[in-house]
């Protein structure tokens, strides 16, 4: 059997736990607006897809907060945002 030595232990190289596997993240798309729009957070500027959940980008003076769609647009804002926006990758 075959041992890691530490200064304060040795530990079986056989016997270590095996790692789990990760799964995959979902793949993120993001799509800007051309026409940005004013709500009750700031600009909205930017919609990001992670698998079945999407969030708006919010512009502020010097970042771009992501938060969940559904607590920043109802759905007729939305319906009204994607109509006029021509959002783009």
């Amino acid at each position: 059997m075959r041992y890691i030595r530490f200064t304060n232990a040795a530990v079986a190289v056989d016997s270590a736990p095996a790692k789990a596997q990760r799964e995959p993240s979902p793949p993120t798309q993001t799509f800007w607006a051309l026409n940005p729009m004013r709500g009750k957070l700031g600009t909205y500027a930017a919609i990001r897809l992670r698998g079945d959940l999407m969030w708006v980008g919010i512009r502020t003076a010097t970042t771009l907060d992501w938060v969940r769609a559904d607590l920043v647009l109802s759905r007729s804002e939305a319906e009204a945002w994607f109509q006029r926006a021509g959002f783009s990758r």
